[in-house]
């Protein structure tokens, strides 16, 4: 539940998160992946994101910096000690300090191989998208797009005057306010005076002589 409520703060971010169910970010959330048994299938699907994949693969490395280093000599002791661990075994998972590098180490392991997998079909999915088509390699030779040479600038140019024709073009109006006759302002030429109430200082709080006086 805590881990829905984390998600559902990112929503209106993340694209993913918003389109999907909580029923199904619940299942994502606690269930292992198959093809990763460390990882949620939450997080081998964050892999594919831009933005998480590359997060996901720095926090592997912080992971195995966390844990890599084994402590010195006493203390490895002490902590044996202290958890009642037999130093003679073998078996090295009994020992806390290991089994977490090595639990951190798989996570990272598995986070590095998700992350490849989802770039390798990334990779395939744009080289198949940009292998020109059937369609698109007999364009017809009339198309703008597929024309040899074709001439862009002139091609604006054109549009723009359209715009122009038919008075649609939009021109902003150059409008100065007079400090000394609020709200009178003029336009482009001095001599036309216009009033301005739409500004962000329509009250003329901006010349009021308390705030002038204050402000100095």
């Amino acid at each position: 539940m805590d881990k829905l409520s984390s998600l559902a703060k990112f929503a209106s971010s993340c694209p993913f998160l918003g389109r999907t169910k909580p029923s199904s970010l619940r299942t994502l959330c606690t269930s292992a992946s198959p093809r990763f048994p460390s990882l949620t299938m939450l997080t081998e699907k964050a892999t594919e994101c831009p933005v998480m994949g590359a997060a996901l693969a720095k926090r592997s490395g912080q992971l195995v910096q966390n844990f890599a280093s084994l402590a010195q000599g006493v203390d490895v002791v002490k902590m044996h000690q202290d958890k009642g661990v037999d130093v003679t075994s073998s078996n090295i998972e009994k020992c806390p300090h290991a089994s977490k590098a090595l639990a951190a180490a798989r996570v990272a392991e598995e986070l590095a191989s998700a992350k490849k997998r989802s770039d390798s079909l990334k990779a395939a999915k744009d080289a198949a998208a940009a292998k020109p088509s059937q369609s698109t390699s007999h364009a017809p030779k009339q198309c703008p797009v597929h024309a040899d040479g074709f001439n862009y600038e002139r091609f604006y140019a054109d549009e723009l005057q359209k715009k122009h024709d038919d008075k649609s073009y939009r021109y902003f109006n150059t409008i100065n306010r007079l400090a000394t006759k609020f709200p009178v302002a003029h336009t482009a030429n001095t001599e036309t005076e216009v009033e301005v109430w739409c500004a962000n200082d329509y009250l003329g709080m901006g010349n009021n002589p308390v705030v002038l006086e204050t402000m100095q």
